[in-house]
């Protein structure tokens, strides 16, 4: 008789020395959010931090590095209640959201 068909292989473990999870945050005032949401609460899409259209800011690479503005269009909060970002297509910003805080409790995974 025929053998039976072989079962799937199973998913592999994750690794045993994963990144930190970016999405989590442990502040209530968001400072230290370094997540990758790029939209805010109404759905628009988040300005790049590292241009000035169509909203100029004053929150430049070089003094704010600290507060994870770079390069890119993630929300932050950079001396504010909530993540936020600037919209790229139209004047104005808006919060972001990213998820309450996980109290402390963010961890490497595996």
């Amino acid at each position: 008789p025929p053998l039976p068909p072989r079962p799937p292989p199973s998913p592999a473990p994750p690794p045993r020395h994963a990144r930190l999870d970016v999405e989590c945050y442990s502040s209530n005032d968001v400072s230290d959010y370094r997540g990758h949401v790029n939209v805010t609460i109404y759905g628009d899409e988040c300005q790049r931090w590292d241009e000035q259209t169509p909203n100029a800011h004053r929150f430049s690479l070089a003094k704010y590095a600290h507060a994870g503005i770079g390069a890119h269009n993630y929300c932050r909060s950079p001396g504010y209640f909530c993540a936020y970002c600037y919209m790229a297509h139209k004047k104005g910003w808006e919060c972001c959201d990213v998820g309450p805080p996980h109290g402390g409790r963010c961890a490497q995974v595996g």
